[in-house]
């Protein structure tokens, strides 16, 4: 007996599913993407906090290492740390921010106790210096974070994706099926009635 439309798109559906499961198979590998995104990556790598101290008219100078393009958020927390100093809204210190070439990321005056700058996008892969003048006549203490800022690279992004695809071929083989069995069941009702119907001998 033949179902040829039906047999077409039963064909259809089970190469779909098939292909669905073979790509998921195959080319699913969490484990190594992880090393990759951990070795190449220096985003993940964690920055130091500074605390250090900056005596009066004096600048102190602190550097780390970036990558070009890195995005980065620099906090600082400034206080007098003089005998009797009176807190203040605005503490007299110059910060300076410049990448291994020399060229100014930021530059900043008179800044409050709290200071935030976020996102500093480093032009120029190699040391970066902060450097902070303290124009008070009090010793200054300061507390520095340097964080990561921004998105981190999508970990398992291929896998997701071949994921994705995967699902959605599984998921488009099912109508397909549905549509190969609608088939086949008006195929049979079809010769079902002509055989029924048919002039007797």
């Amino acid at each position: 007996m033949s179902y040829g439309r039906a047999g077409v798109a039963l064909t259809i559906a089970a190469i779909i599913l098939i292909s669905g499961l073979y790509v998921r198979l195959s080319f699913s590998n969490p484990s190594p993407q992880g090393a990759i995104i951990d070795d190449a990556y220096q985003y993940y790598k964690d920055f130091q906090t500074h605390t250090f101290g900056v005596a009066p008219k004096s600048i102190t100078t602190k550097t780390f290492e970036a990558e070009k393009n890195q995005k980065l958020s620099l906090n600082l927390i400034i206080g007098n740390s003089g005998p009797a100093s009176p807190s203040s809204s605005v503490i007299r210190t110059v910060i300076n921010v410049t990448d291994s070439k020399g060229e100014q990321v930021v530059y900043e005056n008179n800044v409050g106790p709290n200071y935030s700058i976020q996102p500093i996008q480093i032009k120029n892969s190699g040391t970066v210096s902060v450097a902070i003048t303290n124009q008070e006549d009090t010793p200054l203490s300061v507390t520095m974070y340097i964080r990561q800022s921004g998105q981190p690279p999508l970990v398992g992004g291929f896998d997701d994706a071949i994921q994705t695809f995967s699902n959605w071929l599984i998921i488009v083989s099912s109508p397909v099926f549905g549509l190969g069995a609608w088939l086949l069941v008006s195929e049979r009702k079809k010769k079902g009635t002509t055989s029924s119907t048919a002039p007797m001998a």
